[in-house]
């Protein structure tokens, strides 16, 4: 009688085990179980970032020369603008360390020693192009956020994210705080001037140093940490669109 090849007596061994589920059913229920946890731990980290994210540094710099006007003197609406970003409550407490630099030169600086995630730049001409965009001629600032790809993609997109939110948000605040003032002394200003206020800064983004030697562990955070979130937008928002930072309260810009 010929013997059984070797392919059939695989089958033949399947199928006995199939038949027999107390061989197999412990060790498929065990990997289903591990596989399960691995989800639920993974899906965790994934869908609150926000909860965990702690002391993220992010750069504030502001090279707003002021503008003086008859009504108000002296004003310098970018300083009160990155001191609201960083006096602002924040949900989660201390999920960012705002770091205030008095140069371009100092923030760039600190993304090469991997010290930031990213930085806000406000313009030399801030406050001027803040106040026409209730005139005839209307100009958004354009605001910079500069990024550090060697502290990690992850840490990187994060910082970006909130610095961007920050800044839309407090100039919003900020541009809400003039137009109410220019409506308080009987200005009128055209709808389409208005609804600038919403979004009244252009921002862009740049590298904030060449990567060089500092790529490190592409989940590596700048200061050597690896980061518990999984997603790049913080859950909720530090500073929402038109929520006025507090030295940007509505009517309340104060001359300097």
């Amino acid at each position: 009688m010929p013997s059984a090849s070797p392919d059939h007596s695989a089958v033949t061994t399947a199928a006995r085990l199939l038949r027999t589920p107390q061989v197999w059913l412990v060790p498929a229920g065990l990997l289903t179980l591990a596989l399960c946890l691995i989800t639920l731990l993974f899906n965790g980290s994934v869908a609150n970032p926000g909860a965990d994210l702690r002391d993220a540094p992010i750069g504030l710099v502001s090279l707003d020369k002021g503008v003086s006007t008859k009504e108000a003197g002296h004003q310098n609406i970018g300083r009160q603008v990155t001191a609201g970003i960083a006096a602002q409550p924040q949900k989660p407490h201390r999920s960012v360390e705002w770091r205030t630099f008095a140069s371009l030169a100092e923030a760039k600086q600190a993304i090469g020693r991997n010290e930031l995630f990213a930085a806000v730049v406000l313009p030399h001409d801030y406050s001027t192009k803040m106040l026409s965009l209730l005139g005839t001629a209307p100009e958004k600032p354009p605001v910079t956020v500069l990024t550090n790809h060697g502290a990690g993609s992850m840490a990187s997109s994060i910082g970006e994210q909130i610095a961007e939110s920050a800044v839309r948000g407090a100039s919003s605040g900020a541009a809400t705080g003039i137009l109410q003032q220019a409506q308080k002394a009987g200005a009128t200003v055209p709808a389409a001037n208005q609804a600038l206020v919403k979004d009244p800064v252009s921002v862009t983004t740049q590298a904030g140093a060449p990567l060089g030697d500092r790529t490190g562990h592409p989940d590596a955070t700048a200061v050597g940490r690896v980061p518990p979130w999984g997603r790049v937008v913080p859950d909720p928002p530090l500073i929402g669109a038109g929520t006025a930072p507090r030295p940007c309260a509505p009517g309340g810009l104060s001359a300097e």
